[in-house]
């Protein structure tokens, strides 16, 4: 008898401490309990991606139910989620997908709409769906662009073999050791660099408080040869005509003596001159 009484308080033991285990994995896992009450709604989005079943309903960031099934409908995703048998929806109720953070879970937001609208009840369905909101969409497009990110890493180590890796790191050493000379022949050359640069430093200054009198002055004689030339056109003109002249001249004469013609001409090409 003594041994039947062992065995039962291990018996009530053991099936205590599964009791224990079996309502603390239904807790931490916010998982309804089966005798526990509720009721479902459903609701048709064109995309569930970071969803899954036991997936959170929030309704102002507190727990209100969660997602109990998605059934694939006609090339949309049908959502049933089960909802504490407290909480309150009406029928201008609106649904949407938030992001619960950086690492790409989501979770369904309600908004319960107005007391003046009708109640929903088990079975109904919520119509409006609201679009995913800007900063969503931006951490879902840059969790696709990390893996892009990955993907394309993954395809550059196949496009490179060892050799080219190897080619590439050596480039990456020749490049530190250019550098690292360049530097080295900057610090050799400190001082005359710094005196190039203050050199530079003085000319611009000095250009900085002489360049206006200088371009000033250019601008005055530019504007002194201008008025010359424009007073003394009808001088310049005769001048080149006359010029003109003389050389028109010159060359008839030339000619002319180049013929032999006139007593200078003759002469020039008389030969017993020059014998």
């Amino acid at each position: 008898m003594k041994d039947i009484s062992v065995e039962l308080k291990v018996g009530i033991f053991a099936i205590i401490v599964i009791m224990a285990l079996t309502y603390m994995t239904f807790k931490v896992g916010s998982l309804p309990m089966i005798w526990e009450k509720g009721y479902r709604l459903y609701v048709t989005l064109d995309d569930t991606s970071g969803l899954d079943e036991k997936s959170r309903i929030k309704i102002a960031g507190v727990e209100a139910g969660m997602i109990d099934r998605i059934n694939l409908v006609e090339g949309k995703a049908k959502v049933t989620i089960l909802l504490k048998p407290d909480v309150k929806v009406y029928k201008d109720a609106e649904v949407s997908l938030r992001m619960s953070g950086l690492l790409g879970d989501r979770h369904l937001a309600l908004a319960t709409g107005s007391p003046e609208q009708p109640l929903l009840k088990n079975g109904d369905t919520i119509l409006n769906v609201k679009p995913a909101t800007d900063i969503d969409m931006l951490v879902s497009r840059l969790t696709d662009a990390a893996g892009n990110i990955g993907d394309l890493t993954s395809n550059i180590n196949g496009i490179f073999g060892k050799e080219e890796r190897k080619a590439i790191r050596e480039a990456m050493y020749n490049l530190r050791d250019v550098t690292s000379s360049l530097k080295d022949i900057s610090e050799q050359n400190k001082v005359p660099l710094n005196n190039i640069i203050a050199r530079i430093d003085t000319f611009t200054k000095s250009m900085d408080k002489k360049g206006p009198v200088l371009i000033d002055d250019l601008t005055s004689a530019a504007n002194e040869l201008k008025t010359i030339i424009q007073e003394n056109r009808g001088s310049f003109r005769d001048s080149m005509e006359n010029i003109k002249g003389f050389s028109s001249s010159a060359g008839v004469i030339a000619k002319r003596l180049e013929k032999g013609e006139g007593t200078l001409g003759k002469l020039l090409q008389e030969d017993e001159l020059y014998n």
